[in-house]
Parts: C-alpha cells; structure tokens; sequence
C-alpha cells in the first residue's frame, strides 16, 4: 500500500471512531507500528489530526484541537472518580474558576448530585458544557461566563477576551486540568491560549486544583504552565515512584490518588 493511500485511510478511520491507538492502525492496515508513528507524524503536522497518548483523533478545530467527545472517551472511569474525589474538595459557599475540560466537567456532574453545596457555590467556567450541565447557572447561587472566542468542537470560549475577564475575578479555587505532566513534574499545555488561561486562573485563587488522568503522566507539551508543587491539591489516579514522591512531600502540594 502506497503512502498517500495508508495517510487516506487512517483519515477515514477517524472520521469513525474517535480515537485509535498506534496498535489498531497497524493492525487494521497490516503494517507496523514504527510505520503508523511515522504517518501520525507528518498527519499531525499538516494539521489533519491531533497526537494523543497511545494514538490519534482527527484535528476537531483550525488550531488543531482535539474534539471535546473525543477526549470524553480517554480514561472516562478515572474521570468520573476524579470528578467525585475533587468534589469532597469543594466548601459550601466557595467561588470556582472552572476550566473547561473533560475531567473537570466530571467534577461538575459529581457536584449536580450534591445540591445543598452546590446552590451555594459562584461559578466562573468558560465551558459551554459545564454551563449545561449547571442548567445555565440555575442549580448555583451565581453563574458567571467567560465570552470570547468560540472552539465550536471543544465547547468553550478561550483567548484574550476570556482571559481579560477572567482578570476581573477573585475566587477561592480554581480547577484545572493540564494537558501533560513531564518527568520533571512540570505541568503544560499545547496550546498558548490553553497556558495563558491556566496561569491567570491561578492567579486569580487562593487555591489552585489540579485533576489530572494517568494518560498525562509521563508527557511533554511543550508551553509550561507550572511546577506541579504550584498547586495546592493533585487529584489523580497517577502513581509516583519513591523518588518523585520524596520530591512532593517537602512541598505545600496534597496528593488525592483515585
């Protein structure tokens, strides 16, 4: 099978599932792994798909974004568990910048079933998904969204309108969700819309949440965010070895493992 007719059908194939690991390319197509990394390579570079852990989705957006109901399917069980610990986290009456994201929206659904708390909660989300989930504010004390540009496919408004608003609050926690954590521990983002966000909602809290998946860890994205000992709080399901561990435990961070 010639190049160009393998790329094609690795396009089609996307266009079906979600997401497909480096494993089920090659053995749909009968070649081998090596060649399917190679293909995923050039096809992410001329902006046809997205890189994912183990695989690839088809670019959802202009900025080569990865579809919201794609990233809905990665690790969804550890989301859910993440979403429910991160909750016992969450104070009656506290205010939360909430970023639009797949595991954090699983926080959003964990904090619907507990009504008491949650009609007593400010909310400032960029997420258009969390938004539905909170019936448009209605099941919180206040709502609050960050307009800006739309990415139709992630469901949120991001870049400097967003952010500029943002600015204009002060809140008691922010929950976030990086989109990698390096071997050094450092957290990041693939887009600078993505980084410039999660920096100035950190900026915006006293408190910062982090929630990540173990598909995270050990990535690069390239943009740092920040030192994963920035946060105050990791909710994961990721398991560090001894040596990492002794790097956490001299700093303010609290580990919650799913």
């Amino acid at each position: 099978m010639k190049q160009e007719e393998r790329r094609q059908k690795i396009l089609n194939i996307l266009t079906m599932v979600p997401i497909a690991t480096v494993l089920e390319l090659a053995d749909q197509l009968d070649v081998t792994p090596e060649t399917i990394r190679k293909d995923l390579t050039e096809l992410a570079a001329a902006g046809e798909i997205v890189r994912i852990h183990g695989g690839a989705a088809l670019a959802g957006d202009t900025d080569g974004s990865v579809p919201y109901m794609a990233r809905e399917k990665i690790r969804n069980q550890e989301k859910v568990d993440i979403g429910r610990a991160a909750a016992e986290l969450i104070d009656m009456g506290d205010s939360l910048i909430l970023e639009g994201s797949t595991t954090v929206s699983a926080l959003c659904s964990a904090l619907a079933e507990e009504k008491n708390l949650l009609k007593t909660l400010t909310i400032v989300t960029n997420s258009f998904h969390i938004a539905s989930i909170l019936e448009m504010g209605e099941l919180c004390s206040k709502f609050f969204f960050l307009g800006g540009r739309m990415s139709s496919s992630e469901q949120l408004a991001r870049g400097p309108l967003t952010v500029d608003f943002m600015k204009k609050f002060c809140v008691n926690k922010a929950v976030l969700s990086g989109a990698a954590l390096g071997e050094k521990l450092s957290v990041s983002a693939y887009y600078e819309n993505d980084r410039i966000f999660q920096k100035t909602a950190m900026e915006c809290a006293d408190q910062t949440i982090l929630l990540l998946d173990s598909s995270k860890y050990p990535e690069s994205a390239v943009m740092e965010v920040a030192h994963l000992t920035d946060f105050d709080y990791l909710v994961t399901g990721i398991r560090f070895d001894d040596k990492k561990k002794n790097v956490l435990n001299g700093s303010r961070l609290k580990i919650v493992e799913v």
